[in-house]
């Protein structure tokens, strides 16, 4: 029994030209991307007529450029980079405030640590002396 295989869907002769002629407006072969907002998909639906994306990418990979990506893709990965280095420098800026509060944490530990014992003395010696000595109000 033999399979009958249906050949892939290809573009005609004249949807080959109006994909070329929208890349000629659209592609920037210098900068290797497209201009603006445009993309492959953008292109075969303005095209339309079931012209597919597949179709532009394999055009345009073949005769303007390997690159897909558009001026907008661009701008936003820059701005994504920016934002990172923001984010890392705040994470450092907030990491050294925690190890800061960490440390004054430690500081006003030892200081209540030491007014307890102070406290614990000055009570030994209030019993020590006597009833009046413990009734003396100690200043806070």
């Amino acid at each position: 029994m033999t399979k009958q295989v249906t050949p892939l869907r290809a573009p005609s002769r004249e949807q080959r030209r109006e994909i070329v002629q929208m890349l000629e407006l659209a592609y920037d072969v210098a900068a290797e991307r497209y201009r603006g907002t445009d993309t492959d998909a953008t292109i075969a639906e303005a095209l339309g007529g079931g012209v597919m994306p597949g179709w532009v990418a394999e055009i345009r990979d073949a005769m303007f450029g390997p690159d897909g990506s558009n001026d907008e893709m661009s701008a936003l990965l820059a701005e994504m980079r920016d934002w990172r280095l923001l984010a890392r420098d705040r994470a450092k800026a907030a990491e050294a405030g925690v190890q800061a509060l960490t440390t004054a944490l430690a500081g006003l530990a030892e200081v209540q640590g030491r007014v307890d014992k102070m406290t614990a003395r000055l009570e030994a010696i209030r019993a020590a002396v006597g009833p009046k000595a413990k009734a003396a109000k100690v200043a806070a």
